[in-house]
């Protein structure tokens, strides 16, 4: 399979160490699916010896990307009603008092569970960005309209005709988070805004799990921390107002699947708790982080 050496996004620094050897499968078991549960795969774990970046070196081609996301089967679930209410509830918080007219676009936004907050609670000029194919099947008629059933690129969109630019989860995704940040620059007006949820590779969970942890993942390329992704929202001209460490709430079937458990004993959680474990919530900080950026002159 074609793989390509990749450097820090951060500093451009080629120079690092290694934290974990590669554990890839074979191409046809590779699955990209949202919310899937853990496989324990990773490419090569290098982490920046000059910035600290951990990041997957070597990695597969933007090509062959392309395939895995955008035929990746999409997995819908009660756990999604808990993340649409987190990211909403940091979204009012970071946008601040938004006229309920303000354009808003967020890219990776799989069936649109996020953008039916924004539609409930009158927003109107939203738009959504997505390559799955089974994704976008499964969003609701009002809202299918307003995805676009693609990858990113900043010429699907007029130059500055954003208020904000949302991502959650999609971060560490990316194969080149500098030129996106940029290209999500050109997108914003004046002064607007870049919202990002995604994983803190320092944080204390992962800390503790190792390389057993659900962060070392092979859809994960660039993993970054409080520090890095300050950096490189500051280097394509953001000021960011706010990087912080979050908890989310999860249903006790979702933390079953994604937590690092023996699988004969999440076999058995799961078969004594049936569908009972999916209308029990915990909110947990389990390793996200919410960074707001503003787009600066």
């Amino acid at each position: 399979m074609a793989m390509r050496e990749l450097c820090c996004v951060v500093c451009a620094s080629s120079e690092y160490r290694v934290r974990y050897p590669e554990r890839i499968p074979a191409i046809e078991s590779l699955n990209f699916s949202a919310r899937r549960s853990p496989q324990r795969y990773h490419a090569r774990m290098v982490e920046c010896r000059r910035c600290g970046l951990v990041y997957s070196s070597p990695y597969f081609d933007e090509a062959m990307l392309k395939l895995l996301y955008r035929d990746a089967a999409y997995i819908d679930e009660q756990q999604l009603e808990n993340m649409a209410a987190d990211y909403f509830r940091e979204f009012t918080r970071s946008a601040g008092n938004l006229d309920l007219s303000a354009r808003i676009l967020e890219i990776g936004c799989a069936n649109g569970f996020f953008l039916e907050r924004l539609y409930e609670a009158g927003y109107q000029n939203f738009r959504g960005v997505e390559p799955g194919k089974d994704a976008v099947s499964k969003a609701s008629r009002a809202i299918q309209e307003k995805i676009t059933n693609d990858f990113f690129q900043p010429s699907l969109f007029a130059t500055e005709s954003f208020d904000v630019v949302c991502c959650f989860q999609i971060f560490d995704h990316l194969p080149d988070p500098g030129r996106f940040v940029a290209d999500v620059r050109s997108l914003l007006r004046p002064g607007g805004i870049l919202m990002t949820i995604n994983h803190n590779i320092r944080s204390l969970i992962t800390r503790v799990l190792g390389e057993r942890s659900p962060m070392y993942d092979i859809e994960h390329i660039y993993l970054f921390d409080k520090s890095t992704i300050n950096r490189l929202f500051a280097a394509h001209g953001f000021e960011v107002t706010r990087v912080a460490n979050l908890s989310n709430s999860y249903t006790l079937a979702y933390a079953i699947k994604m937590f690092p458990l023996p699988s004969d004993i999440k076999t058995l959680l799961t078969k004594v708790g049936s569908g009972a474990l999916s209308k029990v919530n915990i909110r947990v900080p389990a390793g996200n982080m919410v960074t707001v950026g503003r787009k600066i002159l």
